[in-house]
């Protein structure tokens, strides 16, 4: 399992709330909308890639998770569909 401390970036994150009550944007399951210093972002503290999935290693953070296949695997594409409504 991948602590919150392992996810977050280790500098300043980005200075809007990109989830949370201010916008009522709701983080995936296994996220979890936290400060990142500036903002609020969703950060992964409980997510497991279910079996059968590749292991990932993204060279970056998405601030609102990452997209996930039918089979409910991360691939390392950034989801902002939590956002269509904004």
């Amino acid at each position: 399992m991948v602590s919150p401390t392992e996810s977050r970036p280790q500098k300043r994150g980005f200075c809007l709330s990109l989830c949370g009550d201010v916008n009522n944007v709701t983080c995936p399951s296994g996220y979890e909308c936290q400060s990142n210093g500036c903002g609020h972002q969703c950060y992964r503290t409980t997510f497991q890639q279910p079996l059968g999935c590749p292991m990932l290693k993204c060279s970056y953070n998405c601030p609102l998770g990452f997209v996930r296949d039918e089979n409910g695997c991360e691939g390392c594409e950034c989801d902002s569909s939590r956002l269509q409504n904004y």
